[in-house]
């Protein structure tokens, strides 16, 4: 086990990063919270602990401060970024970052075990971005693994970022690098030199143990054992690029890596169903309001007739189908992309849900709609319909304490 500094709060570094608390510890460096008592702002400072893999960067001052150097003048929204470095006269080298919430890949996969596709998807879209923008600038990570990778939380989104890399200009640098076996690349076990293809591989290797909950196994033929489930709900491309991540051939590696480099999400032109949700239970207060209001008012204003107008605007547009199904199964409303499905059902007709070809395959969902109905309970299904993975979902639309009507939505 490491001897990891013990650095007490409010100590310095340097000379003007003042130590807050320890946040985390690693195979080769100590993360703590600090502030910089010029500007008054907290970072992260990373303090590199004497091992064999930064034997080289305590013993050459210089290549620590050349590293470092490029380090800092790296930019991308999906690598931590470095403000500044230094070497302390008592504590060694030490870098200092940006201060992250959130936490890291390896931690999400121990909480949740597999994770959902759309989750993966995202991910290694940005991971991607990350790894590519280092091969852009003639590096290597080296090593790949879900503790490198941290999830970023803001209010606004999750950001991946990618950590723990450290540029090296020498290969022989590479062979004292205590790098995690699960992840490495089989030519590297064969003696040959580290290269930016290993980076694919073991970014194949996270995206296979995020949605198996485990590390891939390779048959005799050098190929990718896939479990049965992973072949049945993944979707073909992601699939493939996987497989291709996976592959003993360096070449089809960087063919995979392409194909999702160049991927783009239809899913990004479509609201979340948690916003459409929110906008669902918006609309609903509203109508309750402006009921109220209509008791007292007896003329809308044009503003209520403009913030309406919108509202319904939001509502035919949506991309995701909309439904409004009444008790007796009549379909009192909608959406233009739910009409689609209904084969171009004018917006004016009227038609029984049990009639309609989404009901003939799927009959269940009457069962769903009485339960929303009764229970006032919202309730999921994962569907195929024309070719095509959905979720399903009952959503009650409540009035005063009645269901009035239910949503179906397809996502």
């Amino acid at each position: 086990m490491n001897d990891f500094p013990k650095i007490e709060s409010q100590k310095t570094v340097g000379t003007k990063y003042k130590i807050i608390e320890l946040i985390d510890t690693g195979g080769s460096s100590a993360v703590y919270k600090t502030k910089n008592i010029q500007n008054q702002t907290n970072y992260a400072l990373k303090l590199l602990v004497k091992t064999n893999k930064n034997h080289d960067l305590y013993q050459n001052p210089r290549h620590f401060k050349a590293g470092a150097k490029v380090l800092a003048a790296l930019e991308h929204p999906n690598l931590v970024n470095t403000v500044d470095y230094g070497i302390d006269n008592k504590h060694g080298p030490f870098l200092v970052m940006e201060l992250l919430e959130g936490e890291t890949l390896s931690s999400k996969i121990c909480n949740q075990q597999q994770l959902p596709v759309v989750a993966v998807l995202d991910f290694a879209l940005e991971a991607a971005r990350s790894i590519d923008y280092i091969h852009q600038q003639k590096m290597f990570h080296g090593d790949i693994k879900p503790e490198n990778f941290f999830l970023s939380q803001t209010a606004a989104k999750t950001t991946v970022k990618l950590l723990d890399f450290f540029p090296r200009r020498r290969i022989k640098d590479w062979t004292k690098l205590e790098i995690t076996p699960d992840y490495l690349a089989p030519e590297v076990f064969s003696g040959e030199d580290p290269a930016p293809a290993m980076d694919l591989f073991a970014l194949g290797v996270v995206l296979f143990e995020m949605i198996c909950a485990e590390l891939p196994r390779f048959q005799n033929s050098k190929k990718v054992d896939i479990p049965q489930s992973m072949q049945e709900n993944l979707p073909e491309y992601l699939l493939e690029i996987i497989v291709q991540l996976l592959s003993f051939q360096a070449q089809n590696r960087f063919l995979g890596f392409e194909k999702l480099l160049n991927y783009q999400k239809p899913i990004d032109n479509k609201p979340k169903l948690s916003k459409v949700l929110q906008d669902l239970e918006y609309l609903s207060t509203e109508y309750q309001n402006r009921s109220l209001q209509s008791r007292t008012k007896s003329t809308p204003t044009p503003l209520d007739e403009e913030i309406l107008q919108l509202q319904q605007i939001m509502v035919e547009q949506n991309p995701l189908p909309h439904f409004l199904v009444t008790e007796d199964l009549q379909i009192i409303y909608c959406n233009h992309t739910a009409r689609a499905i209904l084969e171009h059902l004018p917006p004016n007709k009227k038609l029984n849900l049990k009639n309609t070809q989404l009901c003939l395959n799927f009959p269940f969902i009457i069962d769903d709609i009485e339960n929303s109905f009764q229970s006032i309970k919202i309730s999921s299904r994962q569907i195929e319909f024309k070719g095509r993975k959905m979720s399903f979902w009952s959503v009650p639309v409540i009035e005063k304490g009645q269901v009035k009507g239910v949503q179906l939505i397809l996502s």
